[in-house]
């Protein structure tokens, strides 16, 4: 289960991904994403396990790069954690890939 604070930060990460004043980027993992911020670091991931079980986590890193924190799960796991951190998942790589603005240009472009 996820600390009341974590779940404050996370919804205060996700109000500052959504209206794009955090700027996340990609690390060298397929699917994970890090926001670097003047005290320290947030990441996260998304992926299946060997078994095909869809994981996704959130990790905190003080400013030395050590994790203060982290919150690992899968659907058969917790399925509110899950839920949770799969829809902020989401919503930093939808903003990553700009995929709300991409889609208005495409739309434009069929108009003309």
């Amino acid at each position: 289960m996820i600390e009341e604070k974590h779940l404050d930060f996370l919804k205060k990460l996700t109000e500052k991904t959504v209206s794009g004043k955090a700027k996340w980027e990609k690390t060298n993992r397929e699917n994970e994403f890090f926001l670097k911020l003047p005290s320290g670091s947030v990441s996260t991931d998304s992926w299946d396990d060997e078994d095909g079980r869809s994981i996704v986590d959130f990790a905190g890193y003080n400013r030395s790069g050590e994790e203060i924190f982290k919150y690992k799960t899968s659907k058969m796991e917790s399925l509110t954690d899950y839920n949770m951190l799969k829809g902020f998942y989401n919503v930093v790589r939808s903003k990553y890939l700009k995929a709300d603005e991409t889609l208005s240009k495409m739309m434009k472009e069929l108009e003309k």
